[in-house]
């Protein structure tokens, strides 16, 4: 199965990724906390990272 982490993510964007990971049959890794210098190894072990922009 395909892990991906997403990071930065707002509490409204959680049921929508949550249901399309379900939909598609991805596992992903929610976090709020934005991708730092500090947090980068984190990551390691993902197929994929995707980073939501906050405004």
């Amino acid at each position: 199965m395909t892990k991906i982490k997403i990071m930065s993510v707002r509490d409204e964007d959680m049921p929508y990724i949550k249901a399309w990971a379900e939909k598609h049959h991805v596992e992903v890794d929610i976090t709020k906390e934005a991708l730092t210098d500090d947090n980068v190894e984190g990551v390691a072990g993902y197929d994929g990272l995707s980073l939501s922009q906050q405004i």
